[in-house]
């Protein structure tokens, strides 16, 4: 087994985290009660930019919602024993599954991005696949897939999941552990996978996802925005996301371009700058630390199609300006400051 303890405390030391160090706390927790310790911290990771802005003492996950621990050890321990007994305990195992109800859509939040950023937390300490979003019988759903051309990989996340509790089970009781609880655990942890194999198969069914050989750019994108530019240069784009939708914008289908915060953004086209959006990224996100982030631009193309960039630092244009395709708008905000990953979103309708 990989050195899980470590790959947390080199997150956690990267991210400039109060919680740095404690890698073996959150290991230890997690055999005791049965929880992917990875799981725990990229939560703190979303909710307080991994103990950077808590919202209750040494309270790194809005557990309670900021309730007050005594230190980080007794917070971790109990975030955990929750997770376990709310969520697990529940069938509710992975981030597509768990924000349902740790950050649901009826209290302002985006589903999508919480989980999205929780599973590239956990796939950089080396956990699961990102998530990405998908449509089944025309509601928008989740799936954790890690790339449209992986679709034919076999999940294995709840035997992952099942196999941890076991090894839990056997820390905490030795040769006393209940062999046919262990066994049940597999059989439920094989069965939400064959579950989760059945969902994608809809899902790709249901969107027609293209396959391995083609195109990943979803059939809602207007052709010509698969040869459009993009809003970061080559040389400051470190990676391009999965297609997924504009919360809050329908009609607006669209990529996230990650880069280091003041990378510039620039024109994917020529046009002319529209509307302006968004608010000061000093200020953080509006609604929590996974709410919207930062200054937006509109640009209506050239060719035709309308353009929505957003989570930029500073904007360097005007409203009304003719801008050529290239030219620099602004910058990428620092994301990473509040728990989140540095990009612009684009989206195109």
């Amino acid at each position: 087994m990989p050195d899980v303890a470590g790959q947390i405390d080199g997150l956690l030391k990267k991210r400039g985290s109060p919680m740095a160090g404690l890698g073996s706390v959150f290991v230890g927790a997690a055999k005791k009660y049965g929880v992917d310790p990875r799981l725990v911290v990229s939560i703190s990771g979303i909710e307080s930019g991994f103990g950077k802005h808590i919202l209750g003492g040494y309270n790194a996950w809005g557990w309670g919602p900021g309730i007050p621990f005594g230190s980080w050890e007794e917070g971790i321990s109990t975030v955990t024993r929750g997770i376990k007994d709310g969520y697990y305990a529940r069938g509710l195992r992975t981030p597509d599954q768990i924000v349902t109800r740790y950050a649901p859509g009826s209290d302002g939040n985006d589903e999508g991005n919480w989980a999205r950023t929780v599973s590239e937390f956990m796939q950089q300490i080396g956990g699961m696949a990102p998530i990405k979003t998908v449509k089944v019988g025309g509601s928008t759903g989740l799936s954790t897939t890690p790339s449209l051309s992986a679709l034919a990989v076999p999940s294995s996340s709840g035997l992952e999941s099942a196999l941890i509790s076991n090894l839990g089970s056997i820390a905490q009781h030795g040769g006393k552990a209940d062999p046919f609880s262990m066994l049940s655990s597999l059989l439920g942890g094989a069965s939400q996978d064959r579950e989760t194999d059945a969902i994608r198969r809809a899902a790709q069914a249901a969107q027609k996802v293209p396959s391995a050989t083609s195109a990943t750019v979803p059939s809602s994108v207007p052709k010509s925005f698969k040869a459009t530019g993009k809003p970061v240069p080559a040389n400051y784009l470190t990676r391009v996301g999965e297609a997924h939708e504009t919360a809050g914008l329908s009609g607006y289908p669209a990529f996230d371009y990650f880069g280091d915060a003041g990378a510039p953004v620039i024109a994917p086209v020529s046009g002319k700058i529209v509307r302006f959006s968004g608010h000061d990224p000093a200020g953080g996100p509006t609604s929590g630390v996974h709410g919207p982030f930062g200054w937006s631009i509109y640009l209506q193309g050239d060719d035709g199609h309308s353009y929505y960039m957003t989570h930029l630092g500073s904007r360097d244009v005007q409203v009304g300006q003719q801008v050529k395709a290239g030219a620099e708008l602004g910058t990428i905000g620092d994301y990473a400051r509040w728990g989140g990953a540095n990009h612009v979103h684009m989206g195109v309708h």
